[in-house]
């Protein structure tokens, strides 16, 4: 596990990292240190109410790199999965087989552990299929087990 603590208009976010996680798996938000005692521009004390959308943008979600090395090989495991994957939809559709459907688990596995709308689009495009298409490939590769 990796954390880190973000101090953002008053407010102190904790992110948490799983060993496998790219986005982080929690995020806890308490008012930061004296925060009690903040103070606008006019040196008027002010109190805190709630998070606002604007601190929230400012986290940074992106895993911290503490090793450039796994990272490298993540990005290498995810552009080997998808070089397999795109060798069953060379020329064409291709059909639907178990080697296909392994090979398309692997490669959103490879994605990581934040599986998004993103990761899909992406393998969507180097199938030539479209979003859908893909969603249903991986329904059916879940139900094989391929994905579990």
């Amino acid at each position: 596990m990796i954390e880190e603590v973000q101090v953002i208009g008053g407010w102190a976010i904790r992110c948490v990292w799983s060993d496998e996680s790219h986005l982080p798996v929690e995020l806890h938000v308490t008012p930061a240190e004296g925060a009690e005692h903040l103070t606008n521009a006019r040196g008027q004390r002010v109190h805190q109410q709630g998070i606002s959308s604007t601190v929230l943008r400012e986290v940074k979600l992106a895993r911290p790199q503490s090793s450039g090395r796994a990272v490298g090989d993540a990005i290498r495991e995810l552009n080997e999965a998808v070089e397999a994957l795109q060798a069953f939809t060379a020329g064409g559709r291709g059909s639907i087989t178990e080697d296909y459907l392994r090979a398309l688990s692997r490669a959103y596995k490879a994605c990581g552990p934040a599986h998004t709308t993103t990761s899909v689009k992406m393998l969507a495009e180097a199938t030539g299929r479209n979003g859908k298409t893909v969603m249903n490939h991986l329904t059916k590769a879940r139900k094989l087990g391929y994905l579990g």
